[in-house]
Parts: structure tokens; C-alpha cells; sequence
């Protein structure tokens, strides 16, 4: 009984030491490709995962309002950078490519736009569809900009 518990509490410390040596070099890894570009999309990712809770709730207007307003001053200071995923295509197509990439930028504040104003009327229901309508642009985006994982 007492070599089970030993073997089970062995295994319990091994697979704990595993996980957390994978975590940390998956986190390492990650450090190791931020670039600009990804810490204004963490941005907002982060305001668009807070405003999912919240942006139907009058109580919580100014603070939805804030969020869109955060998550569009990122999408402006992102649309002056490139993505990464740019310096893999070919030279005569890059410009083309960031012109794109700018344009589809442009989507997306836009949406963020249309999102504040019904925020900002008091229209939930109208920003809660605008809001749904972020996942297709972000989609669209990353399909496009974003450089395949190696």
C-alpha cells in the first residue's frame, strides 16, 4: 500500500514537472516571436474579450466604451506596422501585400466605430451585432496576414 502511494505520488510529481517544463518553453517560444504588431493584436484581443461580457449591459456603457475606444487606438498604431508574415512575399508583391493588410486594418476600425456609436446611443442590441460581425473580420485577417506557425 505504502510503494502504491509512493508510485503515485512519484507520477503526480513527473507529470507536474513535465507540464510545467512545457509551459515554459512554450511561453519562451512565444516571447521569442512578439513583435509589435502582435502586442497591439494582444491588445485587442484582450478589450474585445472583455467587452464580449459586457457590451449589451447599460450599467457597463462607459466602461464598453472605453474598451472599443482602447481596442481602436491599437488597431490605428497597428495599421502603421507590418505584419511579419510580409517578408515571406515576394518583393513585387509586398507593397500590394501591406496595402491590404492596411485596408483590412481599416475594416476593423471602422467596425470598432459602428460598435462606439451604438454604444454611445445606447442601441445594445445594434453594437451587439456589430460586435458579433469582429470574428469574421478577424478571421478574414488572420487568414491573410498572418504567417503560418512552424
Amino acid at each position: 500500500m505504502m510503494k502504491k502511494l509512493l508510485s503515485r505520488k512519484t507520477a503526480i510529481l513527473f507529470s507536474t514537472l513535465l507540464l510545467g517544463a512545457a509551459l515554459g518553453s512554450h511561453a519562451a517560444r512565444a516571447d521569442e516571436k512578439t513583435t509589435p504588431l502582435g502586442d497591439k493584436m494582444k491588445i485587442i484581443s484582450k478589450s474585445v474579450k472583455q467587452l464580449k461580457n459586457q457590451i449589451t449591459d447599460p450599467t457597463q456603457q462607459q466602461s464598453s466604451i472605453a474598451l472599443v475606444q482602447t481596442a481602436e487606438s491599437a488597431a490605428k498604431d497597428a495599421r502603421g506596422l507590418v505584419p511579419a508574415k510580409a517578408a515571406s512575399v515576394p518583393d513585387a508583391d509586398r507593397p500590394k501585400f501591406i496595402s491590404d493588410f492596411q485596408a483590412q486594418i481599416d475594416v476593423l476600425i471602422k467596425q470598432f466605430d459602428t460598435i462606439n456609436a451604438a454604444l454611445a446611443a445606447g442601441k445594445y442590441d445594434d453594437a451587439q451585432k456589430a460586435f458579433n460581425d469582429l470574428a469574421n473580420i478577424k478571421r478574414d485577417g488572420h487568414k491573410q496576414f498572418i504567417k503560418p506557425q512552424d
